[in-house]
């Protein structure tokens, strides 16, 4: 009896050590301006939790700063240059079905069309998702009537029921410079998501193009599904990391590297991120120091951008960018939050774990206006 009871506290005493250091370990900042934000993410409505507003780099001068101290703590971070790249890129390189009409009524549950007709359609499944009113996307999508599957470098939209109707109706071909990875389907809007690769190859230090790599958005009108009519064009400097959809508003997410070895060799030639909107011209829109956020104690060589688009009102609300030095790995979006983990760099030699103390960044979606 003595040996379980002792047993027993032990196994309490592990239990309290553990959630003391996991309580140690996460800590969340916020953005200014968020609200009801903890370790755990959204906290219920009334609970008090206190957030850090983030600081703005300001200039290039306090940026080479903030590199400096990054460049010092490379031993101790994650660079990263392409996110998600490497997952998109194994399903671009993925073997495309003998015939359209068999890959897109075969295999993927999203795109099977259900025996249960409801209001003239038939009931049908979705997209997997982690928290309920925010879609994500995907390389098949379906909307009861049609399927929309990506494959072999382009896009087709079958009509699938009824079944006595199957037939592809449109085929999107892309070129080569242009990857189409995921989309999104609604009642009036098909929205894809492409990889833009530049062809950079040049002497060094030749300038580097505008954009090295970029994501573009393609928005296209669905009135016709025979004849897609493309409504708006957005590019975002970087590489693609995730989106998330929350009612009519798409959010970009994008990790986008800085090349130390050039901000030190060719300071001049070291562009901040950038954006281009067709809703604006399309002109390559920078954005300042002054606008880019900063986590205190967690410098890396990256920019994580996210951007905010309005397929509600497409012909009236531009574009919204807002620019954190840092990047992003896994992401979590609430309905009003986004949520990622970053280390927070210590150099203090008294505990080998506190070098990679991990945070949780809870940043405000940005909303175009």
């Amino acid at each position: 009896m003595k040996r379980q009871k002792m047993g027993l506290v032990l196994v309490m005493a592990c239990l309290i050590t553990l959630l003391g250091w996991n309580a140690y370990q996460t800590k969340t900042i916020a953005a200014s301006g968020d609200k009801k934000i903890g370790a755990e993410g959204p906290q219920e409505v009334g609970q008090e939790v206190p957030v850090e507003p983030l600081p703005t780099v300001g200039s290039f001068e306090n940026f080479k700063k903030l590199m400096a101290e990054a460049q010092s703590h490379t031993q101790n971070i994650m660079m990263y240059s392409g996110g998600d790249m490497a997952a998109a890129e194994s399903v671009l390189r993925a073997p495309a079905d003998s015939s359209a009409m068999g890959g897109l009524l075969n295999g993927d549950g999203a795109a099977r069309a259900g025996s249960v007709v409801q209001n003239g359609k038939p009931d049908y499944s979705e997209t997997n998702v982690q928290v309920q009113g925010v879609d994500e996307a995907d390389t098949v999508k379906t909307d009861g009537e049609y399927i929309y599957k990506i494959t072999d470098n382009q896009l087709i939209i079958a009509k699938a029921y009824p079944v006595e109707e199957m037939e592809v109706v449109a085929t999107l071909q892309f070129d080569g410079e242009v990857h189409p990875l995921e989309m999104y389907v609604d009642d009036r809007h098909l929205t894809v998501i492409l990889n833009q690769s530049y062809d950079w190859r040049q002497v060094y230090p030749a300038p580097a193009p505008p954009f090295e790599n970029s994501v573009k958005v393609l928005i296209y009108d669905l009135a016709d599904r025979s004849n897609l009519k493309q409504v708006r064009e957005i590019e975002l400097d970087g590489s693609y990391l995730s989106s998330r959809k929350i009612g009519d508003i798409l959010y970009l997410v994008n990790n986008k590297y800085i090349s130390l070895y050039r901000l030190q060799e060719q300071p001049e030639a070291l562009m901040t991120p950038g954006y281009r909107d067709s809703l604006e011209g399309g002109e390559i829109q920078r954005i300042g120091y002054e606008e880019i956020c900063y986590f205190p104690g967690s410098p890396q060589p990256n920019y994580l951008l996210i951007a905010g688009i309005d397929l509600g009102n497409l012909s009236t609300k531009k574009t919204e960018v807002k620019t954190y030095l840092g990047a992003g790995q896994n992401i979590y979006s609430s309905l009003e939050n986004l949520y990622g983990p970053y280390p927070n760099i210590n150099t203090s030699k008294s505990s080998p774990f506190r070098s990679r103390l991990i945070r949780q960044a809870a940043i405000p979606l940005p909303y175009p206006e």
